[in-house]
């Protein structure tokens, strides 16, 4: 699914593995009643895309001033000109009486643990570049988060060495400033990083996330969890929390683990992360939040 709102262009990343190469001459889009048109061919609502990569971007625009769930669909264009349907887009497209989206603030916090000498380090530019890339990933759920600087002060130290992870973040969080209880005010605190290797933590609702990696994705995943996801998958040390308020209840932890391009799945260590999307089902609950 593709939310999107009407008389507005989008961009969508096509992705294609041919099973038959030496068959496959081109790919072909099509929008659905005339309304989804695609900037690259003239506002047709056709594309034929010739010598297809394994990724490219695609610009469409939606044409329509009302609700309405429309469609691309594509399909390979074999030598034999034998046509074979390989893939749907649905694309909802929603108005708004007033502004869709949902604005977040983000105070991202330096810690030093009771035996370092320094407090982790993250530039202004380093956070600012975070944020910018978490909403990348937010704005598929009308979702925006602003960096907060309210305060001058941006660091926090524990009582607590760098020999044990941080678990009790309960008593990190208790230290914040009296205006953490602005319910669209969450806290990322910038840690180094403990013995479990963790890359980041995230309460589930909650309003603080744990970051041991300079990673926009980890802190995505990790803000999903404060915001009332849970993982797509399902771990033995999940609690049952399906019934707590602002917790998503549908389509939670029944994925195979590294299966989904997913926000809020888990990769292999090392490996590229591809992790990217939420599903229609995770937006619908992000834009209640």
């Amino acid at each position: 699914w593709l939310y999107v709102l009407p008389n507005t262009e989008a961009e969508i990343k096509l992705e294609y593995t041919s099973k038959n190469p030496e068959l496959d001459s081109l790919i072909v889009l099509k929008g659905s009643r005339n309304k989804v048109k695609f900037s690259a061919n003239g506002n047709s609502s056709i594309m034929i895309i010739e010598n297809p990569q394994s990724t490219q971007n695609v610009k469409v625009r939606i044409e329509t001033v009302t609700a309405d769930t429309l469609s691309i669909a594509a399909y390979t264009i074999q030598k034999g000109n034998v046509e074979t349907k390989i893939g749907q887009l649905k694309i909802a497209s929603q108005p708004y009486t007033q502004n869709p989206i949902k604005q977040k603030k983000v105070r991202i916090i330096r810690v030093k643990r009771s035996n370092e000498s320094d407090y982790a380090p993250f530039s202004s530019t380093q956070k600012q570049d975070l944020i910018n890339q978490v909403n990348e990933y937010y704005k598929q759920a009308f979702t925006q988060f602003e960096l907060d600087n309210s305060i001058y002060q941006d660091t926090l130290t524990i009582e607590e060495s760098t020999s044990v992870q941080i678990a009790g973040t309960k008593a990190v969080y208790d230290q914040l400033p009296t205006d953490r209880q602005d319910a669209d005010l969450y806290f990322i605190f910038v840690c180094s990083m403990g013995p479990e290797k963790y890359q980041g933590l995230g309460n589930t609702p909650g309003k603080w996330v744990l970051l041991y990696v300079n990673s926009s994705i980890v802190s995505s995943h990790e803000l999903g969890h404060n915001l009332g996801l849970q993982h797509v998958f399902k771990l033995p040390t999940d609690r049952n929390i399906e019934n707590d308020p602002g917790v998503c209840r549908r389509g939670n932890r029944i994925l195979p683990q590294h299966s989904t391009k997913n926000i809020m799945d888990y990769i292999y260590n090392g490996e590229p992360d591809p992790r990217r999307y939420f599903f229609k089902y995770q937006i619908e609950h992000l834009k209640n939040q």
